[in-house]
């Protein structure tokens, strides 16, 4: 949708604190826009659309619970982002050939 930057607010807990914050900078990657991630209980971040933490601030360390943070106001131009899904529904297209194929040999 062309956005620049995506804020991300999140419940997340002890368990799953940096895995939720690693996928959201994977989506940053294949999207191409900063994400600030904002956590109750877990690993919050700003994440560049190269997917850097630029900074990061965890709710269970003893620290004042403000974080700042400089990311890009513009955001890059991907693959994904151009064409989306559109690889996804080529392969699912492909199969369901694939298996017609296969049921009107049989007969």
């Amino acid at each position: 949708m062309n956005a620049d930057i995506v804020a991300v607010p999140s419940p997340d807990w002890r368990g799953i604190d940096p895995l939720h914050t690693r996928m959201a900078a994977f989506r940053a990657v294949e999207q191409g826009h900063s994400v600030i991630r904002s956590t109750r209980f877990g690993l919050s971040a700003s994440i560049s659309p190269y997917g850097d933490m630029i900074s990061k601030m965890s709710s269970f360390d003893n620290n004042n619970k403000i974080m700042t943070t400089r990311l890009p106001a513009k955001g890059i131009v991907t693959v994904y982002s151009i064409i989306g899904d559109i690889f996804v529904y080529f392969c699912i297209g492909f199969i369901l050939l694939f298996l017609m194929n296969i049921s009107l040999n049989k007969w």
